[in-house]
């Protein structure tokens, strides 16, 4: 089994000592994400006793064991690919030497900049429109530039 496809939700209302029916839809999903991200939210280096629930927003305390990255160790790229996919922000806060707070946010398909998140393909189209496809930095672009120097 996969942990995309695991109910990482469950478990992680046990720690918090709740039950899963008590947990709103986007306090699922945030732990889904927290879970895939993390390689199982059993796994999440999460102080279980300091994540706090409100109806709009969900935190918690993590520890920099696994060294957040885009690929290698790409706890990053799975946190902000996740979160564009379900519609809700994450913020991303250093709290102490190795910790870090996360703070998801519940959002909704609006274009208003308060309410609103793109999902990853609009997140992916407005970044691609705004560097444009000549950008140096895009790799491969660095010869052609070199080249419109010399």
């Amino acid at each position: 089994m996969s942990y995309f496809n695991m109910d990482h939700a469950a478990w992680a209302a046990r720690q918090i000592g709740k039950k899963v029916e008590d947990l709103s839809p986007f306090h699922r999903k945030t732990f889904d994400i927290l879970g895939i991200a993390f390689g199982g939210v059993y796994n999440a280096p999460i102080s279980w006793d300091k994540v706090e629930i409100n109806k709009d927003w969900l935190t918690v305390i993590a520890r920099d064991d696994n060294r957040m990255a885009t690929w290698d160790g790409n706890i990053l790229t799975y946190l902000i690919f996740l979160c564009h996919e379900a519609r809700i922000r994450l913020e991303i806060e250093a709290r102490a030497r190795m910790y870090f707070k996360l703070l998801f946010l519940e959002r909704d398909n609006s274009k208003t900049f308060t309410n609103g998140h793109p999902n990853l393909d609009e997140a992916i189209a407005d970044f691609r429109e705004r560097l444009g496809k000549d950008h140096h930095i895009i790799y491969g672009n660095e010869a052609r530039d070199l080249e419109n120097i010399i």
